[in-house]
C-alpha cells in the first residue's frame, strides 16, 4: 500500500477562478485530519504545469494533476524520469485515462483515497516525436494514454470551439463537424520497423489505454502495462460509413468493421505527403506534420490507483 507523506498538487486555473478556488478548498477540507506535508500550485500559461510538475515531483512522493486529460497528460511530463507517483483527481471533460485509474469525481473522495492508501502500479507510456511541413523537428512528448494522426487529432482541435458540452457529447459534436469538412491523408505506415504500407484514409492512431475522445473506446484490446502500441487505422470511407464507425466506436464494435485494422506494436510511424494534425493524449502535438513516430516505453510511470476489491 502506498501512503505519501507529501503530496504536490498541479490545479489548472482553465476551469474558472471560482471553481479553482472551489476545488481547492475541497482539497484543503478532504486533507485537514491527514499528517501528510501538501503543497498547491496553480498554472498561468499553457505547458507551465510540465515544468510546475517537474519542482513538485523533487520535493513530493506523489504528484496530483487536478483536471482532465490535459492536464494529467502536463503533469506527466514532469513526472516521468523520477522517483514521484503520478496521482489525479479527475475534473477534466474528457476524463480518458481516468477510465483505466479509477479515482472518484467527488473530490472529498478522490482526495480520502490518495491520503489513505493507494496500489501503485506501473504504467507504459509513449514517446512522440514529430515532423513538420517545414521540416522542423517538434519537441519528444511522452505519451501516457493514447496519440492521434488524421481524424481524431482533427476532432481534439475543433473541440475548443464548443463550450456548452464535455465528454462524449463534446467530442461526438466536435467529431460531426469535423467529418463534414475532413478530407483523407495518404498514409505511409510501418509497424515495428517493418515494410511501410500506403493507407489512404480516415485516420491512425495509437493507443496504450482502451478510451480516447472522452468515452469512444477505440482501443477495446489495450493494456497499460503490456509493453504494447495498439494501432487502429481507419481507410477511407464514405460519410455515411464513417457516421456509423463513430457509433460503433462508443463501445469497441468499429474494431471487426472491415473498414478498419486493428493491429499491435513496438514501435509505429506514419508518414504522408499532406501534412496533419497530431494529438498526444488529446492535447494537440503539431497541426502540419508529415512524419510521426510513436515508441513504447514500458513501465517507465508509476501511479496512484484505487485498490479493486
Amino acid at each position: 500500500m502506498f501512503k505519501p507523506t507529501s503530496i504536490g498538487f498541479v490545479l489548472n486555473p482553465k476551469a474558472g477562478r471560482r471553481k479553482i478556488d472551489f476545488w481547492e478548498r475541497e482539497l484543503r477540507s478532504g486533507l485537514a485530519s491527514a499528517n501528510v506535508k501538501c503543497e498547491f500550485v496553480r498554472t498561468r500559461q499553457p505547458r507551465e504545469a510540465e515544468e510546475i510538475s517537474a519542482n513538485l515531483a523533487r520535493e513530493h512522493e506523489l504528484v496530483v494533476a487536478v483536471g482532465g486529460d490535459g492536464t494529467v497528460h502536463e503533469v506527466a511530463q514532469g513526472v516521468i524520469g523520477t522517483q514521484a507517483v503520478l496521482g489525479l483527481v479527475p475534473n477534466g471533460s474528457g476524463n480518458d485515462f481516468n477510465r483505466f485509474l479509477g479515482m472518484p469525481r467527488n473530490i472529498g473522495e478522490a482526495v480520502r483515497l490518495l491520503v489513505s492508501g493507494c496500489e501503485k502500479v506501473s504504467v507504459d507510456v509513449a514517446q512522440l516525436t514529430t515532423v513538420e511541413e517545414d521540416e522542423t523537428v517538434g519537441r519528444n512528448r511522452w505519451v501516457i494514454n493514447s496519440a492521434g494522426f488524421g481524424f481524431d487529432a482533427a476532432t481534439a482541435a475543433g473541440r475548443d470551439r464548443i463550450a456548452v458540452l464535455k465528454g462524449l457529447p463534446l467530442y461526438l459534436t466536435s467529431a460531426l463537424w469535423t467529418l463534414s469538412v475532413y478530407k483523407d491523408h495518404g498514409f505511409r505506415v510501418s509497424l515495428d520497423d517493418g515494410v511501410s504500407e500506403y493507407l489512404p484514409g480516415l485516420m491512425v492512431c495509437g493507443g496504450l489505454g482502451q478510451f480516447e475522445g472522452g468515452g469512444f473506446r477505440v482501443f477495446p484490446g489495450a493494456l497499460h502495462d503490456d509493453g504494447l502500441i495498439d494501432v487502429c487505422m481507419v481507410g477511407s470511407v464514405p460519410k455515411l460509413t464513417a457516421l456509423s464507425l463513430l457509433g460503433k466506436a462508443v463501445y469497441g464494435g468499429h474494431a471487426t468493421d472491415r473498414n478498419v485494422r486493428m493491429n499491435r506494436a513496438r514501435r509505429l510511424r506514419v508518414v504522408s505527403d499532406d501534412p496533419f494534425c497530431v494529438h498526444a493524449d488529446g492535447e494537440i502535438a503539431g497541426t502540419s506534420a508529415v512524419r510521426v513516430d510513436l515508441e513504447i516505453k514500458p513501465k517507465c510511470l508509476q501511479v496512484a490507483k484505487p485498490f479493486v476489491l
